[in-house]
This record gives C-alpha cells, structure tokens and sequence, in this order.
C-alpha cells in the first residue's frame, strides 16, 4: 500500500460444496443405490459447486495534477465493481481403456495417473461484472 490507495472489497452470500464420489466397477453395487445419486461406475469423480451472490470492490486513488485534462490537485479517482461469479467444476479420473495390449515391466511407479484419462465434462463457470 502506497497511502495513496484505498481499496474496501465486500463479500456477501458464499457457498462452496465439494463431493468426492468413487467406484470400482461393480454392477451389483450399482443396482441396489438409489437414481437421484450421482452414480460413478469406474474411477473417481470430484465435483466442486461454487457460487458468491454478490461481490464489490469500491477504490479510491489521488491521482497527480494534470491541467490538459482539468485534473487538479486533491482530485481522487473512485472505481467501483459490482458483480457475481457461480460455478461447476467437474473431474472424473478413470482407468484408460486399452484398445491393444501393451509390453510393460510392471506398474509405473513414478507416474501412477499415466494410465488415467481425467474428464472435465459438466463443467460450467460463470462470472458477471457491472
């Protein structure tokens, strides 16, 4: 802060949820769960459900004289932001599906996701600024 700035950001109506849900595949243990349940047959799925209803920033700066532009001493400039922002973010992380059968030593130790495919399907984000 130079002391020539004055910045007062406002907050109001937060939410964020965060749901880590998995599967191993198993049909059985499919069947038997209720349909309004987020159902993942293989891998993990992460999704984040985030939003702020209503968020400002007002700022005020002293600004340097500038006759040309009728700008004089002791005049400030004052910015305001009014705005929201809501989003979905959604991550699935599953086995690859091999379509030929690969040579290999054993499991990759130093990189277990190689054989991961990660999905951001069903995402969504959103942000509004007045």
């Amino acid at each position: 802060d130079d002391g020539n700035t004055r910045s007062i950001p406002e907050m109001e109506g937060g939410r964020v949820m965060i749901q880590i849900i998995g599967g191993n595949g198993d049909e059985s243990s499919l069947n038997s769960q209720k349909t309004d349940q987020i159902i993942v047959k293989e891998g993990i799925k992460i999704i984040a459900d985030f939003g702020v209803s209503s968020f400002s920033s007002n700022s005020e700066t002293n600004v340097n004289e500038f006759p040309e532009l009728d700008i004089f001493e002791g005049s400030k400039l004052c910015t305001f932001i009014l705005g929201t922002f809501d989003g979905c973010v959604i991550f699935h992380l599953r086995p690859q599906v091999m379509v030929e059968p690969r040579v290999s030593t054993g499991p990759n130790v130093f990189n277990p996701l190689e054989a991961y495919e990660i999905d951001f399907s069903g995402s969504s984000l959103s942000l509004r600024i007045k």
